[in-house]
């Protein structure tokens, strides 16, 4: 039988598994071999994720399984990724411990994270079910080698996600994410850009992936040009483990030369980037302030907004959600 949750669409056999090893045909049924059983619960700020502009200065709860849909040969989180789910730590975890999690750690969404969700979907929606009964939001990264059936699924249970565009041709897919074609990722992106709020994060390989930067902004660019972009100066683990880095400055470049098409775009992954923080795309001033201590994503540090518009022209700023930010002694700020 045909497992439906990513574009591998595997054929299934009685007692079998996939490619992510994740599902099982029992009894005629395609079902999940670890049920609400997960890998991670823990505690971050939604800049972490990283989402930029969805409850900028939040907590959030991220939760993750094992196994993935891909096999990138530069992942950083192939311990978990391309573990052998048998093997995994796994623990059940219902939706009354993930709200109750929340409500303790003062959390105000649910993310996957860690691994793909398309591996652990019918429980993930379970969750996400659960969240929106308690007015929760949730979010997701994910891959976005999906079906369409389950990119509406994900889009339908999420207020957030975050794709990641990893290449921009097939041979890249073929050569360095485990087989497979771009064209589910864009097309993905082309949906879930028209139902939720999204963010995108490209891991940067320098020789691999560099040369398609200006293609992907284009193609970004044509699904919401207020979409953020997250490149990343990746530091390749995993199969590429050696492979060389790369530079801040051409990067640097790079990106602001691309902030023409994509205001919203953002470059880090290393300890002191300067391109972390929101500016205004019309007047230039930076309306949130982030900084990046290295790994993904960043730390938001102060904002200068009223009511989500920027202080100095008034112009409007795309965020989704509220405004967080802490100010010491246990106080935050909130701008609605």
């Amino acid at each position: 039988m045909e497992c439906t949750f990513c574009a591998w669409q595997c054929e299934i056999k009685e007692g079998g598994t996939g490619q992510c090893r994740m599902y099982t045909l029992d009894n005629g049924s395609i079902r999940e071999r670890f049920p609400d059983r997960w890998s991670s619960l823990m505690v971050s700020h939604i800049e972490s994720v990283p989402l930029y502009h969805f409850m900028p200065g939040s907590r959030c709860l991220i939760i993750g399984s094992a196994g993935c849909n891909l096999d990138c040969h530069y992942c950083s989180n192939a311990f978990i990724a391309r573990a052998d789910p048998e093997k995994a730590v796994l623990s059940t975890v219902d939706g009354d411990t993930v709200i109750r999690r929340m409500k303790q750690t003062g959390s105000s969404s649910l993310v996957f994270g860690i691994n793909e969700p398309a591996v652990s979907l019918p429980g993930f929606l379970r969750l996400a079910s659960r969240c929106r009964d308690e007015g929760i939001p949730v979010g997701s990264l994910t891959n976005g080698f999906l079906t369409t059936e389950s990119a509406v699924m994900l889009g339908e249970a999420c207020q957030a996600v975050n794709i990641s565009l990893k290449g921009f041709t097939d041979d890249f897919f073929r050569r360095h994410a485990g087989g497979g074609s771009v064209e589910p990722v864009k097309r993905s992106i082309e949906i879930l850009s028209k139902m939720i709020h999204l963010e995108i994060t490209t891991p940067v390989v320098p020789g691999v992936n560099d040369g398609d930067l200006e293609r992907m902004a284009e193609f970004i660019a044509s699904c919401g040009r207020h979409i953020p972009w997250h490149v990343f100066r990746l530091q390749p683990e995993y199969r590429m483990t050696g492979h060389a880095v790369s530079s801040v400055e051409e990067l640097a470049r790079r990106v602001e030369s691309l902030r023409k098409e994509l205001p919203f775009i953002y470059f880090g992954n290393f300890a002191g980037s300067q391109w972390v923080s929101t500016r205004c795309p019309d007047c230039g001033e930076t309306v949130i302030e982030r900084i990046n201590l290295g790994g993904c994503g960043a730390k938001m540090t102060g904002h200068a907004l009223k009511d989500k518009n920027c202080a100095s022209c008034g112009a409007s700023i795309a965020f989704r959600g509220n405004i967080n930010f802490y100010t010491g002694e246990g106080q935050w700020t909130s701008a609605s």
